[in-house]
C-alpha cells in the first residue's frame, strides 16, 4: 500500500493563528521572555520525549536556561506548517556561530494562545520542511 503524506507546510489555519505563529518566532528573535511567556497558556505542556515541561513560565525558563543557555536568540525558529497545524523548525546556534539543525516543534492553539507545543528533536524532519541537515 502507498503511503501519501500531506504537504509539509501547507498552512490550514487562519489569520489569528499565523499571527500567533509570527509573535513566537520574533520572541527568540528578540530575546523577548515575557513576549515569550505572554503567548503561553499558564497550563501549557511541552511535550519532548522522554519527559514534559507543564506551565508558560516553566517552559519559557526551560527554553532560556537549558537549551538558549541564558540567550534566547541562541534558538531559531522558521515558521512552517505541519499536518495543517503552525509548526516551527528548531535550529541551535553553536559557540562558532554555526547552525544545527535538531527538529521541529508543532503548536496547538488554544483561545489565541499556545496550549501546547509537541517538539520532535529529530532533524532528519527538517529537509521537509526546507533545512538542509549539512552536519
Amino acid at each position: 500500500m502507498e503511503q501519501h503524506l500531506p504537504d509539509a507546510t501547507q498552512p490550514a489555519a487562519g489569520p489569528a493563528e499565523h499571527e500567533l505563529l509570527g509573535r513566537y518566532v520574533a520572541a527568540f528573535e528578540h530575546a523577548d521572555m515575557d513576549g515569550l511567556v505572554a503567548l503561553l497558556r499558564e497550563d501549557a505542556t511541552l511535550r519532548m520525549p522522554p519527559e514534559s515541561v507543564s506551565g508558560g513560565l516553566q517552559i519559557a525558563r526551560f527554553f532560556f536556561e537549558t537549551v538558549a543557555h541564558g540567550d534566547l536568540t541562541r534558538i531559531r525558529h522558521r515558521p512552517t506548517w505541519a499536518n495543517g497545524r503552525p509548526a516551527v523548525t528548531i535550529e541551535v546556534r553553536a559557540d562558532d556561530g554555526t547552525w544545527i539543525p535538531h527538529g521541529i516543534a508543532v503548536l496547538e492553539i488554544e483561545a489565541g494562545q499556545i496550549a501546547g507545543i509537541d517538539a520532535f528533536l529529530d532533524r532528519t524532519l527538517l529537509p521537509r520542511f526546507g533545512i538542509p541537515v549539512g552536519r
